[in-house]
Order: C-alpha cells, then structure tokens, then sequence
C-alpha cells in the first residue's frame, strides 16, 4: 500500500514512529486555477482588436475570401477557440477593419520614411515564362 501511495504522489507521508498520516506542505506553483476550466463570457476590448487585427492580416496576407467569414464551418472554428468574441460580417471586414489596417501600416511607412535620408528607387521585374 505504502508503494502504491507514493506512487500516486498526493503530498501524505507516513510517520514511522506512530505510523500516522500527515500532510506535506505541497508546492502550490503547480496547481490549476479555477479559471483555466471555464470559458469567460466578455473579453477585453484590447484583446478584440487584437483578434480582429489577425483575422484581417489571415485574410488579406494569405488571400482568402472574405465571405468565408460567414461560413458556418468557420464561425464554429473561432467559436470553439474563443466563444466570446463576436466575427464581424464580411462587409465590416472588407471596408472599415481593412481600411482601418492599410491607414495604420501607411502611417507606420510614412514614419519609416520620414526617417530615411538616402534612398534608391528601383523596379524589380519578373518574368516568368
């Protein structure tokens, strides 16, 4: 029996002397919190533009439609790896939200820009026959 309980690696231990079973003080570090086991009903604003500034990079850098947000099989997707957060319909996402990112990357080139003091244009052609 003595085996199989440190075995189990519970924290008990027995005293030889009165063959009692005591406690140890157990590391706590390694303990769940409650809430790793519960889904949370709201989410943060920062945390919702995040996610709606990686659902626009997905769909525009890897060139997917954006009708696709509205299918079912990928509502369920997001759904299931965050039931919180609310997709946006695909004409928010293909006006406002994109909008909204090319205005954000053109100011951010701008100050690249701004910066710069000798500068070379140059086209690159490729041709692929």
């Amino acid at each position: 029996m003595n085996i199989v309980r440190s075995r189990g690696n519970l924290g008990h231990s027995i005293d030889d002397n009165n063959r009692s079973l005591k406690k140890v003080k157990s590391n706590y570090s390694n303990q769940q919190r409650i809430d790793e086991h519960y889904e949370s009903l709201s989410i943060i604003n920062s945390k919702i533009q995040l996610a709606n500034q990686a659902l626009i990079k997905l769909f525009v850098c890897c060139g997917i439609p954006f009708h696709l947000v509205q299918h079912p099989f990928f509502v369920d997707f997001v759904k299931t790896l965050c039931p919180a957060y609310i997709l946006s319909s695909r004409q928010q996402l293909s006006a406002s939200m994109l909008n909204s990112e090319i205005s954000h990357i053109q100011l951010k080139i701008d100050v690249i820009l701004e910066n710069e003091t000798c500068m070379t244009l140059g086209i690159y052609l490729y041709f692929n026959y």
